[in-house]
């Protein structure tokens, strides 16, 4: 069976630290705030399986403890990552972790572990960070070297285009075949006159707008004109 890392809720895992085992605050400290920077623990702890939501930590003391000053001082610091060891491998894994604590110098396992231990978290802190900027970089010139996209097209009814384009007369005949409720040549005059004044009509709304006030066109007559213009 292979050990596999996965992430699990920090209080779903039951700890216990060993009378014998040193504590260091101040690297408890500052792993927790290297947890925090990169988001996550890079080395993962052990434990067993209690019962399917329950755990229980085998190593990995100095990171447990960094978890939990890291949940404190951020809640969204939720999970850790652990390696879940069967039963039957437990033996094993558990003589791993006596040889390697053998290893160390007396005295100094500890602080070693947990040198090393901010030490690879510092620099994973150190690529990622690098890497984000890189991939900024990236994406900023990316955007730098596209085309501005074509100006959006703007649809013109052909009433606002007669009425900026057509002379007085043309705009006579095509009020009588609308069956303008104003009098053609009347509201084709004030239209050239209310063009020449105060220039192009840029939409419907200006039309009524610049009228607003007399009788001559409004909301009513210009609706009345869209359905009969053609």
């Amino acid at each position: 069976m292979t050990l596999i890392t996965t992430l699990l809720e920090i209080e779903a895992i039951e700890y216990a630290i060993p009378p014998d085992w040193e504590i260091d605050q101040a690297k408890v400290a500052q792993l927790a705030q290297a947890f925090l920077a990169a988001k996550g623990s890079i080395n993962p702890i052990l434990v067993q399986e209690i019962n399917p939501i329950k755990f229980r930590l085998i190593e990995g003391y100095t990171e447990m403890l960094a978890a939990v000053r890291a949940s404190e001082i951020d809640r969204n610091f939720a999970e850790i990552r652990a390696i879940v060891v069967p039963p039957e491998l437990t033996p094993s894994v558990q003589a791993q972790v006596e040889l390697l604590r053998r290893a160390l110098p007396p005295g100094q396992g500890t602080a070693a572990v947990a040198g090393m231990q901010l030490d690879g978290v510092l620099r994973a802190i150190a690529q990622l960070d690098k890497a984000q900027q890189e991939r900024l970089h990236r994406l900023e010139a990316a955007i730098n070297q596209q085309v501005p996209p074509p100006p959006p097209t703007v649809v013109t009814s052909p009433l606002l285009a007669d009425f900026n384009h057509l002379s007085e007369e043309d705009l006579v005949r095509k009020l009588t075949k609308a069956k303008s409720s104003k009098s053609p040549p009347e509201l084709a005059r004030a239209i050239v006159q209310e063009r020449e004044r105060g220039g192009p009509f840029p939409s419907l709304a200006t039309v009524v707008k610049r009228f607003q006030g007399t009788s001559r066109l409004g909301n009513a007559a210009l609706l009345s004109l869209l359905d009969s213009w053609s």
